[in-house]
């Protein structure tokens, strides 16, 4: 919990008026049986009259009132307190998350982080609340109720402290079991969360292979994990409650057998019995919750720990010391014995890769899957981490640039369109919200788009769903396109992003590129010959080497994979005539 003491900080005042609201607050409270005892004692002793029992009547309800109002502050600034810090823990989470690279992202599944983003948070913000709370509660009520026992009577009131320790010791052994299984609770619900993000995304699937029962025994199983993991936990606090209960109970016993005592001795009044009897309920409520308030900090730690592991995780690709600026890169592009290994495999899966490519060159990648190709243009990026002086862009390292400034003048559309959940036009608008209708209409039809979007009911304000569940695949890679029409980058990459067009519509796509690409350095993947028969030069990758470079009737006359895939595509294109 020491990282959180750096949230208290910064929010203290607003926690420090609370913590003296609720002082005023518990203060009211104890000072009522005060005044109980006074009545009853004039009541007892028959020197009670009408405006004395009207003082005391008026008395209690001024206190009843300062409990009211300064409840409702207290509330405010602790509650309202927590509620910043979780925002602010939020905020940083999502923005360090941001700054985490692919590596990160390909060993931790979104179920485990969405659950870090919501369940944790939660528990942290109890924590920060009712956690403070609770604890300044029971300082305040405990010690102040002890206070005005000892003034009442203080050999009574030893007799009522002898279970506090037991009570103690029962503290710290609990709390340490509920701290374990809570973190394991957490697990689990990162599990269940994940697996029921996974389903969903891939619902398309599961229904058509019919899966759907399998899923549900997976779910189940899981599901049954967590659920007994939930039960040890009950178990525990089942456990703890009561205990806690017994414990202080002990106190009211002690007390109606020895106070009771002193009563019939005339040793202590009626009144200041009632009144140490009220302490005492005081006091129970403070033995009881820090029961309650350990259970809230354990979980609150627990979260907390597996938070800070996601804070601790640091991006491998990051900004190097003093790197460069850029506004436009001329587009010059240099590989030079280019070699690329991915985490914990053995087998490079790129081969001494050399090529380069002019400013304003127009260049084709071509090969099977599994060549290599999106590879290396998740290198150009640094979206994958390329070795020291193997990739150079106008002359310079690509490393030596600052990371904002190299993926703002690279733009790269992959296969895989990403479309939210919205209407079109948010989609199309989405780098450039101000957008007005002419440039949208106008990027629709860049894309070639448009003629289908405005036969939907809706046109451009028709929802998607979520990931453009609504779009068939090349609706959704069209208007993926279309939002490059707002940008305007110096390298311009297409990596097999128009797979799910048919061939005719590419065509007219590419000839609406060159358009838009005049002068910038482009690089389009695909694996139809027809689309990168007009480029200048086209590379041929095959097991993550570089079979052949060349432009379109250079590689039909040599032996080799471009020009196998040639002879087929266009078989094929006769046989459909």
């Amino acid at each position: 919990m020491k990282e959180l003491l750096k949230y208290f900080w910064k929010w203290k005042w607003k926690i420090l008026l609370g913590v003296l609201a609720l002082l005023i607050v518990d203060l009211s409270q104890l000072f009522v049986p005060l005044v109980i005892r006074s009545a009853i004692d004039r009541i007892a002793e028959g020197i009670m009259n009408l405006k004395s029992l009207s003082f005391h009547f008026l008395l209690i309800v001024f206190l009843a009132f300062m409990t009211a109002l300064f409840r409702f502050f207290w509330r405010y600034f602790i509650m309202g307190s927590a509620r910043e810090i979780e925002k602010s823990l939020r905020d940083r989470l999502y923005k360090h998350l941001l700054t985490l690279d692919l590596y990160f992202y390909n060993r931790r599944k979104v179920g485990d982080i969405m659950a870090h983003a919501t369940n944790d948070l939660e528990a942290i913000r109890m924590a920060c609340g009712m956690g403070v709370v609770g604890s300044a509660d029971f300082f305040i009520m405990f010690f102040v109720s002890l206070f005005f026992m000892l003034k009442i009577s203080p050999i009574l009131t030893l007799y009522v402290l002898i279970p506090l320790p037991v009570l103690s010791i029962i503290m710290l052994f609990f709390g340490r079991y509920i701290h374990r299984f809570f973190r394991k609770v957490q697990e689990g619900f990162s599990y269940l969360s994940e697996l029921a993000q996974e389903a969903f995304s891939g619902i398309k699937v599961i229904k058509s292979f019919v899966r759907e029962r399998n899923e549900e025994n997976i779910f189940y199983k899981g599901n049954v994990i967590f659920f007994k993991r939930n039960m040890s936990l009950v178990y525990l606090w089942g456990a703890f409650m009561p205990i806690i209960t017994l414990v202080s109970g002990i106190s009211i016993v002690i007390l109606l057998y020895f106070g009771g005592k002193r009563v019939i001795l005339n040793q202590l009044s009626l009144g200041s019995f009632v009144a140490f009897a009220s302490y005492i309920g005081f006091m129970i409520w403070p033995m009881m919750a820090i029961g309650w308030v350990v259970n809230i900090f354990q979980r609150g730690s627990a979260s907390m720990d597996r938070i800070i592991d996601l804070l601790k995780e640091k991006p491998v690709i990051k900004n190097i010391a003093n790197c460069i600026n850029v506004k436009n890169f001329k587009g010059k592009i240099h590989v030079k014995n280019l070699e690329f290994y991915y985490p914990d495999t053995e087998k490079p899966a790129l081969k001494k890769i050399s090529f380069e490519i002019n400013p304003g060159e127009k260049i084709g990648i071509l090969g099977k899957t599994g060549s290599g190709k999106t590879t290396l243009i998740n290198l150009f990026l640094r979206l994958l981490e390329p070795p020291q002086g193997t990739i150079f862009i106008d002359g310079k390292d690509i490393k030596s640039y600052c990371l904002y400034d190299l993926r703002r003048e690279i733009f790269l559309l992959p296969q895989e369109a990403v479309i939210f959940s919205g209407t079109i036009k948010e989609n199309i608008t989405f780098v450039h919200p101000s957008a007005n209708d002419e440039d949208i209409f106008k990027s629709s039809k860049f894309a070639e788009i448009y003629d289908e979007i405005i036969e939907f009911p809706d046109k451009f304000d028709t929802l998607v769903g979520e990931r453009g569940v609504t779009l068939s695949g090349g609706q959704k890679q069209r208007i993926a396109l279309a939002r490059a029409f707002f940008l305007n980058p110096s390298i311009f990459i297409l990596d097999d992003a128009l797979s799910a067009v048919d061939s005719e519509t590419e065509e007219k796509i590419i000839t609406n590129l060159r358009d838009y690409l005049k002068g910038k350095t482009a690089i389009i993947v695909s694996y139809r010959t027809g689309v990168l028969k007009n480029l200048d030069r086209i590379i041929v990758m095959v097991d993550g080497e570089i079979e052949n470079i060349g432009t379109h009737e250079e590689l039909v006359e040599k032996d080799g994979f471009y020009k196998k895939v040639y002879e087929v595509q266009t078989a094929l294109t006769e046989v459909m005539k």
